[in-house]
């Protein structure tokens, strides 16, 4: 169990990355129309009100769910730099 431990220590701090996820509702409007992404795409995101100073990053859409009133909820993943 010791040399797994050490390992599974040793890959995480080789690869793993900190990361952001959203779930954000999203308009149909220019520029991020729906028609222009879809799940797997990146798109970016830009949310000026999100922490201290906002943020402009790059997302991954990971899944998404189309509501009635003209309106998309969007699960987003910030892709790693």
């Amino acid at each position: 169990q010791t040399t797994l431990d050490g390992h599974a220590a040793r890959l995480l701090e080789e690869h793993a990355q900190p990361f952001n996820a959203w779930d954000v509702t999203a308009l149909d409007e220019p520029p991020g129309r729906f028609r222009d992404y879809d799940i797997g795409d990146t798109v970016r995101l830009q949310a000026p009100h999100y922490g201290v100073g906002g943020t402009d990053t790059q997302v991954r859409v990971l899944g998404r769910d189309y509501g009635g009133d003209g309106t998309c909820d969007l699960v987003i993943l910030e892709e790693a730099t």
